[in-house]
């Protein structure tokens, strides 16, 4: 998994020398939604980070076929409120982090302002008294997603929807789906 994430930034850093090539900074937005075990413990989280996307323009205009992006984010993780008021009588933290960086691709259709999109990333999740045990985990997950976008030319705006799975050292792992919005200019 480590060699994938690897490949992928080498990847998007060979890509931005490439001519042609349009740099698009943004900002990120959304929502995190616990699944399986984590949903025992979280609830809806917001999510905040920012994203490098490099996509190659043709000659005839921002005709987007393929991009490379990276991106970063966090989330304070929103307790369960059934665990919440559990953790409130015996008087424990409730706090719990979720932080990720990545680097995946994005496939926009020609013919429509829709993407796929897939990458790889590495998560620390401290879930603190979430989880029970007051530590944090490492690991690395793979994700899926799809979308649609609007502006091309002075501005991107892009919705996503993704699904997250994380394989975490030393045992464990955690899914989640995350609703992104974006609003990047492109350089």
């Amino acid at each position: 998994m480590r060699r994938m994430l690897l490949f992928l930034i080498a990847g998007v850093l060979l890509f931005a020398g490439a001519a042609g090539a349009q740099t698009n900074l943004g900002i990120v937005g959304g929502i995190l939604v616990p699944m399986a075990d984590l949903s025992d413990r979280a609830d809806l989280s917001p999510y905040i980070g920012a994203r490098w996307e490099i996509q190659d323009v043709s000659p005839m205009g921002p005709a987007v076929v393929l991009s490379f992006l990276i991106q970063g984010g966090f989330a304070f993780l929103q307790t369960d409120k059934d665990l919440e008021a559990v953790l409130d009588a015996l008087g424990q933290s409730d706090d719990g982090t979720y932080f990720d960086i990545g680097a995946g691709v994005r496939v926009y259709s020609t013919a429509s302002p829709l993407f796929i999109s897939a990458g790889g990333s590495f998560v620390n999740l401290d879930v603190a008294s979430i989880a029970g045990t007051g530590d944090s985990k490492n690991g690395f997950g793979t994700h899926v997603g799809l979308g649609f976008v609007l502006g091309q030319a002075s501005f991107k705006f892009d919705i996503e929807g993704r699904a997250s799975f994380v394989l975490f050292e030393g045992g464990g792992d955690v899914a989640h789906f995350q609703v992104l919005a974006s609003f990047g200019l492109p350089f």
